[in-house]
């Protein structure tokens, strides 16, 4: 076996070499061309990966071949092979820098691990924490899974190693630019850095060391300052900590209102798991509460219009007609006396005790609370609450609406994706008679995601789509999704690097966000909101003439009863709405949410709606 070995690395190398020396003999061509795709290109790149699964303990020379050529290949394509394969090497018989990335951060189990310190009312382990404690859990799995591997049992020497890296990583030239142009090459030497974090203060300590004056030297003789570029570079590098997109870690879906008030699990939310408080203002123009006049209702009441009218409507309903304490209405055919009429039939059979005035579309403002902890990288819990306050209808009465509980678990990460399971809970609480909130639990399942299409790319995709589930029969179910896109007009170094700064406004990113829902099923509910869900009855202590029952019967055609409810809940079946705004990010974790909504279907929650909102993560 070992000779096997000894035979593909000596071929690898020999390759390796052979295309580095075949290429400094000529003009380089410019390093900022990518190629990779002839056959060549793609030879060389699997003879680079291969020597990152080489033994560089027992074989230290595979080393020495991949430093080589991440430094001095002219092609950025296998520069950047040879930077992954270098990393890999260092990694094994080290504490794991990225232990599940592409995957998530850290095992199920610390979820379990966290959740029974918060039940036992003990702080929860700080990411620090688990990340040392699951290192030593991989170290010893690596140890004993691979007991005849030199650089998993002591690990490879890094000397060599240093300051190559830091030359790539951060090296300039007399013109201040950088000696790698590849902004990826750059990230995974600086990654494997942060991984020799231990050797690397040994080397810059060493480095002083060297540079301290000659004992024979009179003291206040001031110390020569540092020249070496490698030194700063690596100096620069030693604080680099790899904690994932300081962006993923930021952005949220705006979302917006909903013809129920109820909760949409995208609202206000991002893909990845993170510690916040969060509040946000809504005002939603003309907003849609959904609820209609019947059409039993509508027919009986264009009766009114006449005098004759109005009297067979006091007759057939006794509203109006002062029996057993009720007002008594002048039938003069005004409109009035048709509003009173109106306002004591739907006032009595409403089960709210509102009037035709119930119906109106009111101006509503919205305010949005809560809070989201991450007990790991990779699941957090939110809770979110909201108060819904129309304005100018006394028939709506402001209300708290049924919050939500939400759990998210990354199912995939990688330095540019997220992908998240979520499950959310909204439990019904009690309401106020007549409020627009909905009397019923309700389960959401569904995903978010978030992508950046490149390190340096500008551009950001998120969204998610999932099912808002109602506990009790005969309630809408909904199919829910939404899709943002976003570009940063501006954007700060740190958000890439994820190094402090004291920079304040760290990002600007204009976004444009579809939101849709679907109804499947029914679109009707009978007794929304606390309405009477069933067919109106005359005046208390009056009968309708045509049978002496308390049925009310249409006057226009007294073969007809009144069948439906005199109120009826339709919410809209598509419903599809677009949100322009922008998301200002800030230092320390923070952001500010803006924008506008308005709906492109016709059905619709609201005619225009302005939202903010505002994050601040700790």
């Amino acid at each position: 076996m070992r000779t096997r070995i000894s035979t593909r690395l000596w071929l690898a190398t020999v390759m390796v070499m052979s295309l580095t020396r075949l290429a400094s003999s000529f003009e380089l061509p410019d390093p900022h061309l990518h190629h990779g795709t002839d056959k060549k290109d793609r030879n060389d790149i699997a003879a680079v990966r291969y020597l990152g699964t080489v033994d560089c303990y027992w074989y230290p020379e595979s080393q020495q071949v991949l430093l080589q050529t991440m430094q001095a290949d002219p092609r950025e394509p296998v520069r950047y092979a040879a930077a992954q394969a270098l990393f890999d090497q260092l990694q094994r018989g080290r504490k794991p820098l990225k232990p599940l990335n592409g995957k998530r951060e850290f095992p199920d189990r610390f979820i379990l691990t966290q959740i029974a310190c918060v039940a036992g009312f003990h702080e929860p382990l700080s990411t620090e924490q688990l990340s040392e404690l699951y290192a030593e859990r991989i170290m010893a799995r690596e140890l004993k899974k691979n007991p005849d591997r030199g650089d998993v049992q002591c690990s490879c020497s890094a000397d060599d190693a240093i300051p190559v890296l830091g030359w790539v990583a951060n090296g300039k030239d007399e013109c201040d630019c950088f000696n790698e142009p590849s902004d990826r090459v750059r990230r995974i030497a600086g990654e494997s850095l942060a991984l020799l974090k231990d050797e690397v203060e040994a080397f810059l300590a060493q480095k002083a060391k060297e540079r301290e004056l000659p004992p024979d030297l009179p003291p206040g003789t001031p110390m020569p300052p540092p020249t070496d570029d490698l030194t700063r570079s690596l100096q620069a590098t030693s604080q680099f900590e790899v904690r994932g997109s300081y962006l993923q870690r930021t952005n949220v879906i705006l979302g917006r209102a909903d013809t129920a008030n109820r909760f949409n699990f995208m609202d206000n939310m991002g893909a990845s798991p993170r510690s916040r408080v969060f509040g946000a203002y809504q005002f939603a123009q003309s907003q849609n509460n959904a609820v209609f006049g019947s059409s039993d209702l509508n027919e009986l009441f264009d009766n009114l219009k006449t005098s004759n009218g109005q009297a067979q409507f006091i007759n057939y309903t006794g509203f109006g007609s002062g029996i057993s304490g009720q007002p008594m209405v002048n039938p003069d055919g005004s409109a009035m006396s048709a509003q009173q009429l109106k306002d004591l039939f739907t006032s009595a059979n409403s089960g709210t005790g509102t009037t035709t005035d119930y119906l109106n579309f009111p101006d509503s403002n919205l305010y949005r609370f809560g809070f989201e902890y991450a007990l790991t990288p990779d699941f957090s819990f939110a809770m979110q609450g909201q108060y819904v306050a129309p304005i100018g209808s006394g028939e709506q009465p402001a209300d708290f609406t049924n919050p939500l509980v939400q759990m998210k678990h990354v199912l995939y990460r990688s330095d540019l994706t997220v992908l998240s399971g979520i499950v959310a809970i909204s439990p019904e609480i009690n309401h106020r008679p007549a409020a627009i909130q909905e009397k019923t639990s309700r389960i959401n399942p569904g995903f978010l995601f978030l992508h950046q299409f490149s390190d340096d790319d500008r551009w950001l995709l998120q969204g998610g789509t999932g099912f808002s589930i109602p506990t009790r029969p005969r309630q809408i179910l909904t199919w829910d999704y939404g899709l943002s896109i976003g570009r940063f007009v501006y954007r700060h170094e740190s958000l890439v690097t994820g190094e402090q700064t004291n920079k304040f406004l760290l990002g600007i990113i204009p976004q444009f966000e579809v939101l849709g829902k679907e109804i499947i099923g029914d679109n009707g509910v009978r007794g929304a909101f606390g309405v009477n869900s069933n067919p109106p009855q005359t005046a208390p202590g009056t009968t309708s003439p045509v049978d002496g029952s308390t049925t009310v019967y249409l006057p226009q055609d007294p073969t007809r009863s009144f069948r439906t409810p005199v109120f009826v809940y339709e919410e809209p079946r598509h419903v599809v709405d677009l949100t322009v705004g922008a998301s200002f990010i800030f230092r320390k974790q923070m952001a500010f949410n803006a924008g506008l909504s308005f709906p492109v279907t016709g059905g619709s929650a609201r005619a225009l709606e302005f939202l903010t909102s505002f994050n601040v993560g700790f």
